[in-house]
């Protein structure tokens, strides 16, 4: 699905990813994990292609195709999806328009606003957002909380291949945590999505179970194991690395 081949990445002059080497198959889910400035958003935004990071050595495949070069939109669209660490804000987009634009796009068909509206409700009610947040302007106002649920409703709209979920359990309480990682972990369960998932938390791995956790340090992944490996953190933290 995806292969990391000695990745090296700059931000201006700076070297941020120091050799990255991983691979994800379809439908696993792994877990990255390290202090913070360790580059596990810097990794996210490169794998996307953000044009603020430049890949200066190394190999990114999908699907055994060579994206190195390619542009976000074209990422995009061959199935890769990057949930925000801190979505930005738009004002004068509604939600509701711009999920089905991307419906649209994804899917290649015009739905009738109605059949679309109820697909809609029912994904925002199972992420215990109101009916109302639909004709709210996209992001705007949003506690962080929300604006992460809104990171996976696009994701359940666009149907990417792969995705990058950036801390996309910060600011989520306890409820919106477990309803967030269900509706991650049944796509998972249909083989239908893989993840890759940048967070601190350890209760995310108790209702979105990884096939591998990575420790990230200082640019380097310098520890991969089993779930096991999140224990050992969040007993000792990451100084065990060091």
């Amino acid at each position: 699905m995806l292969t990391i081949r000695n990745l090296h990445v700059n931000s201006g002059k700076k070297e941020i990813l120091k050799g990255i080497t991983l691979h994800i198959k379809k439908g696993e889910t792994h877990f990255l994990m390290g202090p913070n400035g360790a580059g596990k958003s810097t990794l996210g935004m490169a794998l996307m292609g953000h044009p603020d990071f430049d890949v200066t050595k190394g190999t990114l495949f999908f699907n055994a195709k060579n994206i190195t070069r390619f542009a976000p939109e074209e990422r995009a669209k061959l199935g890769l999806f990057l949930a925000f660490q801190h979505p930005l804000e738009f004002e004068g987009i509604r939600l509701y328009s711009f999920l089905r634009n991307i419906a649209v796009k994804n899917n290649k068909a015009v739905f009738l606003p109605a059949v679309f509206y109820s697909a809609l409700e029912k994904n925002l009610l199972s992420l215990g957002m109101g009916r109302e947040f639909a004709e709210r302007y996209l992001n705007l106002g949003f506690s962080g909380g929300e604006k992460k649920k809104t990171e996976i409703l696009q994701l359940l709209e666009a149907k990417p291949k792969f995705a990058i979920l950036d801390e996309i359990d910060s600011g989520l309480d306890a409820e919106s945590l477990l309803r967030v990682t269900k509706a991650m972990a049944a796509l998972t369960r249909n083989g239908d999505l893989s993840l890759l998932v940048i967070t601190h938390n350890a209760r995310t791995a108790k209702y979105l179970p990884p096939r591998k956790v990575h420790v990230m340090v200082g640019g380097r992944i310098i520890a991969s194991g089993e779930r096991n490996l999140i224990n050992k953190i969040d007993k000792h933290g990451y100084k065990i690395f060091k």
